[in-house]
């Protein structure tokens, strides 16, 4: 599979969405886990299958906390690279792209705090993402931290 100029920029926009899901996730663990210890610590013994339990529990905590960090860590890389492909179209083009994308405003929102219309707007991105597609992908490569790259090929799998 190949990473396309695109592909980062779907994944910037949808980065805070995943963190938020991750997120919800984890605290939901976490207010079962606490629930659980206080049901167990009003009896005063544990058996092994709420232990077992237990266990299960915070491993899944621990594994949700780490792939907060990691796509926190992928949004990171991925934001820059974005910035430098958008510094590759015309001012315009990356503006309204950096607005999309990276922010996640909205079009209509973007072409009234520009002073365009809505249709000039939706015509400038459509510009610009056609432009970001015609990046060749070992630019998109050379603007990622081969760390990233690996995690992805692993991703594809």
């Amino acid at each position: 599979m190949t990473i396309t100029a695109m592909t980062i920029m779907e994944r910037c926009k949808g980065a805070e969405r995943e963190l938020r899901l991750l997120g919800e996730r984890a605290a939901r663990y976490r207010d079962a886990s606490q629930r659980m210890t206080s049901t167990l610590d009003g009896v005063g013994s544990r058996a092994t299958g709420e232990s077992d339990r237990m266990a299960a529990m915070v491993a899944e905590i621990d594994d949700l906390e780490r792939r907060i960090v990691t796509r926190n860590r992928e949004y990171r890389a991925e934001v820059a690279a974005a910035c430098k492909l958008l510094d590759m179209l015309p001012s315009v083009e990356g503006i309204i792209l950096n607005r999309f994308y990276v922010r996640r405003q909205p079009l209509k929102a973007i072409a009234v705090e520009l002073g365009y219309s809505y249709g000039y707007v939706r015509s400038c991105k459509a510009e610009g993402c056609a432009r970001l597609e015609q990046v060749p992908e070992g630019v998109i490569l050379g603007l990622l931290p081969s760390w990233y790259i690996i995690e992805d090929e692993k991703r594809q799998r």
